[in-house]
C-alpha cells in the first residue's frame, strides 16, 4: 500500500505484540516510524530490527500516563520528523489475577495506560 509511503507514524506500545508487528509492517510500507514504549530495551529491539532490514524508524521511552512527557515526545517527533501523519495508540496493559485479589494500584494502573494514555495523542496534537 502506498499510503504510507513517506508518512510519519508515532506507535505507541511497540517493544512486543501488536504494536511490535504495526511498526513493522508500518515500515515495510516505507513510513518513518516513532517508537513510544516504557521498555526503552524493546523499543531500542525493534528499531535496531526495523533498520537492519532497510526501514526508517527511531524510538523513544514513553510513560504514557505522563501528559507532559507526552506532549514533549509528541511536539519532538513532529520537529525532528518535520511531521505527523499518523498516531497509533496501541499501548496497554492487563492484569491477570482474579477481581477479588486485585489492588486498587494495580486497577488504577490499568485505567491509566489503557484509558487515559491514548488521550493526549489526540489532545495533543494538532496538524
Amino acid at each position: 500500500m502506498k499510503i504510507f509511503k513517506d508518512k510519519v507514524a508515532i506507535v505507541t506500545g511497540d517493544g512486543s505484540g501488536i504494536g511490535k508487528a504495526l511498526c513493522e509492517l508500518l515500515a515495510r510500507m516505507d513510513a518513518r516510524v516513532v517508537l513510544s514504549d516504557i521498555n526503552k530495551e524493546s523499543c531500542d529491539r525493534v528499531v535496531a530490527e526495523i533498520k537492519s532490514k532497510g526501514g526508517k524508524a527511531y524510538g523513544e521511552q514513553l510513560e504514557v500516563t505522563d501528559y507532559k512527557v507526552f506532549e514533549k515526545h509528541i511536539k519532538d517527533a513532529a520537529a525532528k520528523m518535520g511531521r505527523i501523519d499518523y498516531i497509533f495508540n496501541n499501548a496497554g496493559i492487563a492484569i491477570s489475577v482474579e477481581i477479588r485479589d486485585l489492588d486498587v494500584e494495580d486497577w488504577q494502573k490499568v485505567i491509566d495506560v489503557d484509558l487515559n494514555g491514548v488521550c493526549p495523542a489526540g489532545c495533543l496534537y494538532r496538524s
